[in-house]
């Protein structure tokens, strides 16, 4: 049967998505244009996206099924949070519909569209981005080990322009626990070797970058593929316990932080290589170092939020990012959930949640008690995990967690498919 044609409107619009991905994904793209204007360009390029949907779909909207419509309550509300509230920063506004812009993005190719390959291929190209990314960055640590602690702190250098921030780390841990479970199947062997390939080198990436929550991040990704069945559902009570049960294991990080120390020095007695003795003594200090400290202080902030969460629980005290403000007063600005949870209240924070557990459980029914089910249930307890730790409200991570994952997962672990 001949393969349908890609269209010239299709070519457009894949187009438009990719520079759209790249201006996020690339830490020196994301860097030079940067600033108020733009970020106005970034909407309007979304904007012309939609409106070229709208010619080749109609107003496909209309279409979707009702999990949409938890996204589009959560950006209502949203709207009106910053109608509302005083203070307010455009600056943040368009950072939360950088973030969710992907999402709209997956909906119309997995909903919409009557051709698969088109998110593929837009799929495809955003890995290649990340690739360049990573190695991009690789090098940059490489030549100073404070590159993406610098690009962390907004710092301009030479150095941290071309390097991925805390933000980048995130999004890239995310697709860990996918491309473990690529290893792990039995995919093309090209394939194993390209997502075993992208762990190591993100892994080689986040070790040196010296930022040690990402570090941490990244471990845990590791093993929490391992932790999961096949089953087909998440729940907001397993969430719950699982948020607790992270909780409990950052209150308990002093204890397991000497197994660790001392897991690393036989490591390094055993192995004794010159190259393996430097790593793993920089991470024998981070750990004697700052490890606590790090996990300790962002505990501290993330109860700062909760109290200003339990003072204002309904409907929070806005979507306020002034950091003159609200730093060490209201917000942490350290941990998403937590600062989300003080921003917008129970109201407006149960919204936003049943907007994730509902896009969630719609990518579940897509896996029949297959590889896919359990990497999609690890990469969202991976995003948690980090939202609990580091802010992740950025247009990298939002292009990862509601694109390219579910676009690759979905495609090499066969999952069902519904076009409207």
């Amino acid at each position: 049967m001949e393969k349908k044609r890609i269209g010239t409107v299709d070519i457009i619009q894949i187009l438009l998505v990719c520079f759209l991905f790249s201006l996020r994904l690339i830490p020196q793209l994301q860097y030079t244009f940067t600033g108020t204007t733009w970020s106005l360009v970034y909407q309007l390029i979304f904007i012309t996206w939609v409106l070229t949907t709208i010619l080749r779909s109609g107003l496909w909207f209309q279409k979707l099924q009702g999990y949409f419509l938890y996204l589009f309550f959560w950006l209502a509300l949203l709207t009106v949070e910053f109608v509302v509230f005083p203070n307010t920063q455009i600056g943040f506004f368009g950072l939360n519909l950088s973030f969710w812009e992907p999402l709209i993005i997956y909906y119309y190719y997995t909903e919409v569209s009557d051709d698969p390959r088109l998110a593929r291929i837009i799929a495809l190209i955003a890995v290649a981005m990340l690739f360049y990314a990573v190695i991009q960055s690789i090098q940059s640590v490489n030549v100073n080990v404070l590159a993406a602690r610098e690009a962390s702190s907004g710092r301009r250098s030479e150095d941290a322009i071309l390097t991925g921030n805390y933000s980048f780390t995130a999004a890239v841990t995310i697709l860990i626990p996918l491309c473990i479970g690529i290893v792990l199947s039995k995919q093309k062997i090209l394939v194993r070797v390209i997502a075993g390939l992208f762990v190591g080198l993100c892994a080689y990436f986040i070790f040196h970058c010296n930022l040690m929550i990402s570090i941490l991040c990244m471990m845990f990704s590791f093993v929490i593929l391992f932790l999961f069945s096949k089953e087909r559902k998440i729940s907001a009570g397993r969430v719950l316990v699982f948020i607790l049960g992270v909780l409990v294991f950052l209150l308990t990080a002093f204890y397991w932080r000497e197994v660790a120390i001392n897991l690393l020095t036989y490591m390094r007695d055993t192995i004794g290589t010159r190259q393996i003795n430097e790593r793993v003594n920089n991470l024998i200090y981070l750990l004697r170092g700052s490890m606590v400290g790090n996990v300790s202080s962002r505990i501290s902030l993330d109860l700062l939020a909760l109290e200003t969460f339990i003072n204002n629980p309904i409907i929070g005290i806005g979507p306020q990012n002034n950091v003159e403000i609200y730093y060490l007063k209201q917000l942490g600005l350290h941990a998403t959930f937590f600062d989300d949870l003080a921003r917008y209240g129970i109201i407006g924070f149960g919204v936003m949640t049943a907007a994730y557990l509902t896009f969630f459980n719609e990518q579940l029914k897509r896996f029949d008690r297959t590889m896919g089910a359990k990497t999609c249930k690890a990469g969202f307890a991976t995003f948690i995990f980090i939202s609990l730790l580091n802010p992740t409200l950025s247009a990298n991570v939002g292009i990862v967690l509601f694109f390219i994952f579910p676009v690759i997962n979905e495609m090499l672990f066969g999952g069902k498919r519904n076009v409207l």
